[in-house]
């Protein structure tokens, strides 16, 4: 009878877009369909914008001494944009930001579906204002949630206009450019507001802005990225638990069996019995340049105590999901990264 773990049963089922396990991480990673608002935007019914400020990107943060591109003007009718296709919730959270002198436009998908007719399913938008502004213009129904992936949520007759940033983190990490977009975003100081955990571990391995080197983190990604195209993308709970995975062996640190046969159960859907008896198999030495890999001690492990092992891992691996969005842990992986340098591009 093969032994199987329910922690990786629940695990494997993170990777399985239909059955994603009952957590606040799950719940993340999850599409959520409310309208949205941290970074609003124009209305159709004037024009695509004329000029983007070269101040302005989202939540406020600016570009110094780089000119905004120059956009064409063109009319929303000419598309058969109506005022009418988009609700007065959006209207009122875009025509308040307005008043106050910020701009501020509808992009991304919404501006996709209004032009093909369709009904978006939420509204993003874009702004110079930032998320306290936002909230300072509307006293009373603005709540700022969220320190790794701000959200605010602007409360108007019994709806929710919300602004995040999941989804950009998602069109970075899921489409084939994981490794490179990690590495600019840990270069311009940006990782530690995004993805803290892993900037902390960038920057307990003393791992430089401009590094050109590598670490295990990178190399899981850069894996990732060989499987994925922007026709081809993940979903977004596979690289959420790779960076759960990698969390778990940066703060303790295993042995290269444990670590494969973790993965072979996980791939076999819980089946540990198989994955050991594989697992031991391997004959191929792992990279040893990797401080979350132990020098390998294949005499030491009997069955019992290598199944124990990794069912002890695959328990840090949950509880490291549900710190990776827990509010008081997430402060505290923030307070152990230095202050981010100064860059020419990224002002914060």
């Amino acid at each position: 009878m093969a032994l199987r773990s329910p922690e990786l049963r629940l695990l494997g089922a993170l990777t399985r877009p239909g059955r994603l396990a009952p957590s606040s991480l799950a719940a993340l990673a999850a599409p959520r369909r409310r309208r949205r608002a941290s970074s609003p935007s124009p209305s159709p019914s004037e024009s695509t914008p004329s000029t983007a400020p070269a101040s302005a990107s989202a939540g406020g943060v600016a570009a110094e001494g780089l000119e905004g591109p120059q956009w064409k003007t063109v009319s929303a009718k000419r598309f058969g944009i109506k005022e009418s296709m988009i609700p007065d919730e959006a209207w009122n959270v875009l025509h308040r930001l307005r008043s106050r002198g910020y701009d501020v436009y509808l992009v991304g998908g919404c501006v996709r579906d209004l032009i093909m007719k369709k009904t978006p399913k939420d509204f993003d938008i874009i702004t110079t204002a930032d998320l306290r502004q936002v909230k300072d213009t509307f006293p009373g129904s603005a709540v700022i949630v969220g320190r790794r992936f701000p959200i605010c949520h602007v409360h108007d007759n019994n709806s929710i206009v919300e602004g995040r940033i999941l989804m950009e983190m998602n069109y970075m990490l899921a489409y084939g450019s994981a490794e490179a977009s990690l590495r600019l975003l840990w270069r311009f100081g940006l990782l530690e507001h995004l993805l803290p955990f892993q900037a902390a571990y960038f920057s307990s391995i003393r791992f430089k802005r401009k590094d050109k080197g590598s670490n295990m983190l990178l190399v899981l990604f850069s894996k990732l990225d060989n499987f994925l195209a922007p026709n081809r993308p993940c979903h977004n709970s596979l690289w959420i638990s790779i960076l759960a995975f990698h969390e778990a062996l940066a703060r303790q640190s295993r042995d290269p069996l444990v670590v494969a046969t973790f993965a072979l159960a996980f791939y076999l859907g819980g089946d540990i019995s198989l994955a050991v008896d594989i697992g031991k198999s391997i004959t191929r030495e792992h990279d040893a340049s990797f401080q979350e890999l132990l020098e390998p001690q294949p005499h030491v492990w009997n069955d019992k105590r290598l199944i124990a092992e990794v069912q002890g891992f695959a328990a840090l691996m949950k509880r490291v999901l549900t710190e990776m969005t827990d509010e008081y842990h997430v402060s505290n992986a923030m307070a152990k990264i230095p202050q981010a340098p100064s860059s020419d591009l990224v002002m914060q």
